[in-house]
This record gives structure tokens, C-alpha cells and sequence, in this order.
């Protein structure tokens, strides 16, 4: 893992959702920014974080807290919608979660980084 606990730390001190960050133990704190790394770098093709990109380090601790806050609901197994069976042993499931997996703030700077043009009304 590229990023550090005290550095997400000290991201979320003046951050709306400190509190859902600063009230997790610190092994998930851990978890979930060792999660969040894999999933930003995944997201941008890359095999690692390059920490002296700012926009790379925020999105990791925007996906972050949003996989701490989220997590039961990303998990859940009562959100499977459907199962098929179509013989012995056989099954497939459909996952009702529907959302992208990656977090809206996140994907703010996953999109900078990418280059995405920002329309703007004038």
C-alpha cells in the first residue's frame, strides 16, 4: 500500500465526513484504504498509486470512506434480486446493488486525471 493512515487522517480533519472516518477503528481504516487504493488504480489501469498525485491520493480517500460508509450495503447478500437454477447445483445471481462501485467524489478526480472536458453552463 502507496498511501498512508496519517495522511487520510489528516485529509478527512476538515472533511464533512470525518466523523464516519474518525470513528472507525483503525484496522479498518487500513482496510478500506488499502481496498480503495486497488479499486482507484484499477479504475485509472494502473498498477499502483503514484502518491505525489494529488488527484490520485484524493480519489483513494474519497473511495475510501465511501467503502467504509457503505460497506454492509456493498456486501449484503439480501440484495441479490434473482436466482436461477437451472439444474443440479447450478446457480447465477443478480446483484440488485446497482450503483457504480466507485465513489461520486471519487470518480471527480478519477475523471480530472483522465482529462474529462467539465461542461459548464454559461
Amino acid at each position: 500500500m502507496n498511501t498512508t493512515l496519517a495522511e487520510a487522517d489528516t485529509y478527512f480533519e476538515n472533511h464533512l465526513l470525518n466523523i464516519n472516518w474518525s470513528g472507525l477503528p483503525e484496522s479498518d481504516r487500513t482496510g478500506a484504504l488499502a481496498m480503495a487504493e486497488q479499486d482507484i488504480a484499477f479504475e485509472l489501469g494502473i498498477n499502483e498509486i503514484n502518491t505525489e498525485n494529488d488527484n490520485q491520493l484524493f480519489a483513494v480517500y474519497e473511495q475510501a470512506v465511501f467503502l467504509a460508509v457503505n460497506r454492509k450495503e456493498l456486501v449484503r447478500l439480501d440484495n441479490i434480486e434473482s436466482e436461477d437454477i437451472e439444474g443440479l447445483g447450478d446457480r447465477t445471481y443478480r446483484n440488485s446493488y446497482g450503483r457504480n462501485p466507485i465513489a461520486p467524489r471519487a470518480m471527480m478526480f478519477v475523471k480530472r486525471i483522465q482529462g474529462m472536458p467539465r461542461f459548464r453552463r454559461g
